[in-house]
């Protein structure tokens, strides 16, 4: 299995973190690239219709992601 859009590399590389009561929104981080994507997961609610509104409502999840060195790989928030 690889890497979604970040490396192409594997799973053990990848791991997630969400703010504290917000597992709708999620950030998947790659150790081995970097890189991160913000995923929304409308399966715990949420709408794709609304992603460029929610890209910006999370941005504290940017903050986080950045300030531990990962660098966005996706221009805008991602719906699964």
């Amino acid at each position: 299995m690889g890497c979604s859009l970040l490396c192409g590399r594997g799973p053990e590389d990848l791991r997630y973190f969400y703010g504290e009561e917000e597992d709708t929104y999620r950030v998947q981080v790659c150790d081995r690239c970097s890189g991160y994507l913000k995923i929304l997961d409308t399966r715990k609610g949420g709408s794709v219709d609304a992603l460029a509104i929610d890209d910006i409502l999370t941005a504290h999840l940017d903050l986080v992601a950045e300030e531990q060195g990962y660098e966005r790989k996706a221009p805008r928030l991602w719906g699964i």
